[in-house]
């Protein structure tokens, strides 16, 4: 064997015993978190139960407000429609009756004048 050998076997070595060391590390970080957020919640349990009040009473204050603030738009925006409607239903009446009823042409309109018109004629005295 010759020294670089030695040296790739020491060096393998060293990284292997670095990778355990890194592991073991690693494990101990993931179990602390674990254990501490397994604690963290078993404690924290009646926090969350008072915040859950506060929580429902607030989304209670907010459907008030926004109930008062938006109800004046839903009624108006019902009468819009309901006038919409109603001015719909009269439109629809109006072209029944005009398609019911004949409507005689219109006149055909004069194409020459050969009189003057009446306030132009001069007057006579009679």
């Amino acid at each position: 064997m010759t020294i670089l050998q030695y040296a790739a076997e020491i060096a393998a070595v060293i990284l292997i015993l670095e990778l355990m060391v890194v592991l073991l590390i690693f494990l101990g970080v993931a179990g602390g978190l674990a254990f501490g957020l397994h604690w963290v919640n078993g404690k924290t349990g009646p926090a969350f139960d008072m915040v859950r009040t506060y929580t429902a009473k607030g989304t209670g204050y907010v459907h008030t407000g926004t109930g008062y603030a938006a109800l004046p738009v839903i009624m108006v925006r019902k009468y819009a429609e309901t006038a919409g409607a109603a001015v719909e239903a009269i439109k629809q009446r109006v072209r029944q009756i005009e398609a019911a009823r004949e409507v005689p042409p219109a006149p055909p309109a004069p194409t020459a004048v050969t009189e003057p018109p009446v306030a132009a004629r001069p007057v006579s005295p009679r």
